[in-house]
């Protein structure tokens, strides 16, 4: 449980590496933000980290826009 309380934002992560990242640092015992364009592929990461007892949020953005950018920010220091 080396990520034991630290917060996590992996973007991408709806597949492939971001996906693998999202998922181990949840096995480690992290919180984590998962952020992608692809909604359902973040509700799916979210879904599979929470009923692995793991702890996760989503974020659907597209980080080419300043705006999801910046949301995402604002978000992540809320929690």
């Amino acid at each position: 449980m080396r990520m034991n309380g630290k917060i996590g934002i992996v973007t991408a992560a709806a597949s492939g590496m971001g996906r693998a990242g999202a998922l181990r640092f949840a096995r480690e015992g992290g919180s984590v933000t998962v952020v992608d364009i692809d909604a359902s592929g973040v509700q799916r990461v979210v879904k599979e980290i929470a009923d692995a007892g793991g702890r996760a949020h989503g974020i659907v953005a597209d980080l080419t826009k300043d705006d999801d950018a910046r949301r995402i920010d604002l978000m992540s220091e809320r929690r």
